[in-house]
Parts: C-alpha cells; sequence; structure tokens
C-alpha cells in the first residue's frame, strides 16, 4: 500500500509505504514490516552529497535536520529535492568513513578508529558533516560519486 502525503510536492520519492507512515509517527506495527526494495524516482550518490552540502553550507539547515529521526529526515529532505534512500545516504556515509579511516588515519576499521571518538557528544548528522563531510575536497567528493 502506498500513501502519499499532502505536505510534499509530488516531484521525487514522496511516496511512502505505510510502514513509512507509522515510523515517522511513532506507531510500530508489526504487521507493517516489509519496506519495498525500491522508490520511484529514486536519486543517487550526488543527491546525498548535495544534500550534505546545503547542511554544510547553511547552519540553519543543518540544525534542522539534525533534530529529525531517520524515517523524518528522508521524508524533508525528498520535499525538498534531495530523494535518496536510506542505503544511499549509508553508502555515502560508509565509503566517507571507511576512506578518512583507513586512507588519511591509516587505521584498521575496529572498535577503536580514532573516528569514533569524533561522533561523542554530537548528532549524527553534526558528525557526519562537521568530521566527514567538511573533511573531504571537492576532488574526493567527486571520486565518492564514481
Amino acid at each position: 500500500m502506498i500513501l502519499t502525503t499532502s505536505a510534499v510536492e509530488p516531484t521525487c520519492c514522496q511516496e511512502l509505504t505505510l510502514a513509512d507512515f507509522y515510523l515517522i509517527n511513532g506507531s510500530t506495527r508489526p504487521e507493517i514490516s516489509e519496506r519495498p526494495e525500491k522508490r520511484l524516482n529514486r536519486m543517487s550518490k550526488p543527491s546525498v552529497l548535495a544534500f550534505l552540502h546545503a547542511c554544510a553550507k547553511d547552519p540553519s539547515v543543518l540544525d534542522h535536520y539534525s533534530s529529525l529521526s531517520l524515517p523524518e529526515l528522508l521524508l524533508h529532505a525528498c520535499s525538498a529535492g534531495y530523494g535518496f534512500t536510506r542505503e544511499e545516504l549509508s553508502g555515502v556515509i560508509g565509503s566517507m568513513e571507511v576512506q578518512v579511516i583507513m586512507q588519511r588515519d591509516g587505521e584498521d576499521i575496529n572498535a577503536s578508529s580514532s573516528l569514533w571518538r569524533k561522533m561523542w557528544g554530537k548528532r549524527r548528522l553534526q558528525y557526519i558533516v562537521d568530521d566527514l563531510y567538511r573533511t573531504f575536497s571537492q576532488d574526493e567528493l567527486d571520486k565518492l560519486t564514481h
């Protein structure tokens, strides 16, 4: 079952499953746990990077999105024109973390990697923008999309 919210313009992946609706509204309905493999009008890694750029550029944008749960962030980002999926967001963040830990810090990826200590006391999105995104040059960011 697909729901479309009236608060979202029908221009990107604003179509929500019933599971998304319940996640956003804080309800847990065990019989509604399946998520679709694909969403219509999916965007790619460049959309994730454009979103992170907007957060890095404007503190009020970062502040707004930092207070949201992941399902809410995906919905709000989509309505703002950044139609990426949870998997695409995780993929970009994971690639950035691997590059920082292994290439820059020369460490193994494990519980004692120094990057992890940078996220302590911060909201997750703040860590992603400050300690990952802002440390990458434009050339490094471009390589992440290929």
